[in-house]
């Protein structure tokens, strides 16, 4: 979220760090509302977004952050950046940077949101292992920060491996598994559609099946996983931990069950201690 409140309120129940919603160049207003609602889908409560990525923009995200709480928890914070070009990509990336120079001891990521489903405005990256290489190869030029790629659950499996294959090598990567997937209206059997938009990104407890598969893909490659995408409970949670994951993402689980946070965390103690 770029809600700096609520991000306070996560990290005060333990959440072991953080990243901020997918912040572009400029300031952009989204789709048009509505733009999200609760459905359900092959028997799983989900939520429908499509935001379109709302926000201040990368300059006017990072005065607010500036001097905020969030740095007293010492905890790691992402910054998830988009774009509709490379040039865009590296500008938020190096801007970022930039601004943490500020807090030379606090840990921080960079994540590339290479799969935001629902951007209708302008014409998206479309996403090739060529231009993610080129991607990531010029932003390196300048920063040496860990990043994030975030791939998309949408992408077929082939797709998957071609992209992950072009980021071994880097020691500074780590694979961010699991987003929303795309449904429109008619997947979801929902008449009168609800939007302006076709349809947008689901989030919920079915993402976690697809969660799994991507582990499964992505491990060979030995890049460090974040495993996010229908992650509720804590026997989810540590069912992505045996797979292979290191970290845990949860988004919509967060808004929907807050205090899931303490319980996740005793369950990975007790599976820490278990396995020692």
């Amino acid at each position: 979220k770029d809600d700096l409140n609520l991000v306070d309120v996560w990290l005060r129940l333990g959440v072991g760090g953080g990243c901020f919603k997918t912040v572009l160049s400029t300031p952009e207003q989204g789709n048009t509302r509505p733009r999200i609602r609760e459905v359900c889908y092959q028997g799983h409560d989900g939520i429908l977004n499509a935001l379109g990525l709302p926000g201040r923009g990368v300059a006017g995200f990072l005065k607010e952050l500036k001097g905020c709480s969030l740095f007293d928890y010492k905890r790691p914070l992402g910054f998830s950046i988009g774009g509709f070009s490379i040039s865009e990509y590296v500008a938020n990336a190096t801007e970022v940077t930039s601004f943490m120079q500020d807090y030379p001891d606090h840990p921080f990521y960079i994540e590339l949101n290479l799969s935001c489903p629902n951007l209708h405005q302008r014409k998206k990256l479309v996403v090739t292992p060529t231009l993610l290489d080129e991607l990531v190869r010029t932003i390196r030029q300048d920063v040496s920060a860990v990043m994030s790629i975030k791939l998309s659950p949408d992408w077929a499996d082939a797709d998957l491996q071609a992209m992950i294959d072009t980021l071994v090598g880097d020691s500074k990567i780590m694979l961010n598994l699991g987003n929303t997937q795309y449904k429109t209206w008619a997947d979801l059997s929902i008449h009168p559609p609800s939007f302006t938009v076709p349809g947008g990104g689901l989030s919920g407890s079915f993402l976690f099946k697809r969660t799994l598969e991507m582990i499964d893909l992505a491990k060979p490659f030995g890049l460090p996983i974040l495993a996010t995408g229908g992650i509720r409970t804590a026997d989810q949670a540590c069912a992505v931990l045996d797979k292979g994951a290191q970290l845990i993402g949860i988004a919509t689980g967060l808004i929907t069950h807050p205090f899931s946070i303490p319980k996740i965390n005793a369950a990975i103690a007790n599976r820490s201690k278990s396995i020692s």
